[in-house]
C-alpha cells in the first residue's frame, strides 16, 4: 500500500554516507523532514546539501550509530552500510524507539519502501514493485513523466484554487465533489489550461461554480 507520509518537520535519520544514503537525503530534504546524515565518510551532494544548510551531517561510525538512534528517536530512519549484520542491529534499534525503518537492498528488514517518484511541477506520482526491482521502477518512473502533461500541472494548480472557493460557497461533499469534476470534464477549462492560460481558466471554473451554485438555489 503506497501512503504519502508527511514529513514536514520531522526527525529523519539516514545512517551512510555514499551514493544511495545520498539519493535517500535528497528525497527527504525535499519532503521538508528536519534531516540528519551519520557515516564515516560523506558523498560530495551530501556535503553540498549539508553546507546549503539542507541537512546536518554527523561523523561517526555507523557502528556506534545505535545511541544516536536512541537519542534522536527519528521518525523514518534509513540504513545503507552495505553490512548485512550491522543493517539488522540498526534496524532492531530504529524500531526499539518506534522509527520507521527503511534498509536499502534488504526488502526483508523494512517496515516501508521508497518508491521511484515521478515529478513534474507539483505532480508526484509513486512507482513501487515493493522493492523487488528499484531498477525497473525508475524505468517506469521516466516513462511516467512523459506522460504527464504541462495541463496536468496547471490542472492541479486550478484545483487548489477551485477547492478554496468551493468552501466558502458552502454545499454538501458530494456537491462539492461533482463541482470539481464538472470542472476537470468542462472542455473551455481544459483548452484554456492546454495554452498555458491558468488565469483565464480559474475565471471559467469560477463561472462554472457560480452557475451551479445559482441552479442549487
Amino acid at each position: 500500500m503506497l501512503i504519502d507520509l508527511d514529513l514536514r518537520g520531522k526527525r529523519a535519520l539516514v545512517i551512510g554516507g555514499g551514493r544511495e544514503a545520498e539519493l535517500k537525503a535528497l528525497k527527504l530534504v525535499d519532503s521538508g523532514a528536519r534531516t540528519t546524515v551519520l557515516a564515516r565518510r560523506f558523498t560530495k551532494g551530501i556535503r553540498r546539501l549539508a553546507r546549503d544548510g539542507d541537512l546536518r551531517l554527523v561523523r561517526r561510525a555507523p557502528e556506534r550509530a545505535a545511541p544516536f538512534i536512541l537519542k534522536t528517536r527519528p521518525k523514518v530512519l534509513f540504513i545503507s552500510t552495505g553490512g548485512a549484520v550491522l543493517d539488522e542491529g540498526l534496524a532492531r534499534a530504529g524500531r526499539d524507539v518506534g522509527s520507521l525503518v527503511c534498509v536499502v537492498d534488504t526488502p526483508e528488514l523494512n517496515d516501508f519502501n521508497m518508491p521511484a517518484i515521478a515529478r513534474v511541477g507539483s505532480v508526484r506520482v509513486a512507482i513501487s514493485t515493493g522493492g523487488k526491482s528499484p531498477a525497473v521502477a525508475k524505468l517506469l518512473r521516466k516513462r511516467v513523466e512523459r506522460l504527464i502533461l504541462p495541463e496536468d500541472v496547471l490542472q492541479v494548480e486550478l484545483q487548489q484554487a477551485v477547492r478554496e472557493e468551493l468552501r466558502q460557497l458552502g454545499g454538501s461533499p458530494s456537491e462539492r465533489r461533482r463541482m470539481v469534476y464538472s470542472i476537470v470534464r468542462d472542455g473551455e477549462v481544459t483548452d484554456l489550461l492546454r495554452q498555458g492560460r491558468l488565469p483565464q481558466a480559474r475565471e471559467r471554473a469560477s463561472l462554472i461554480m457560480k452557475e451551479r451554485g445559482r441552479a442549487r438555489s
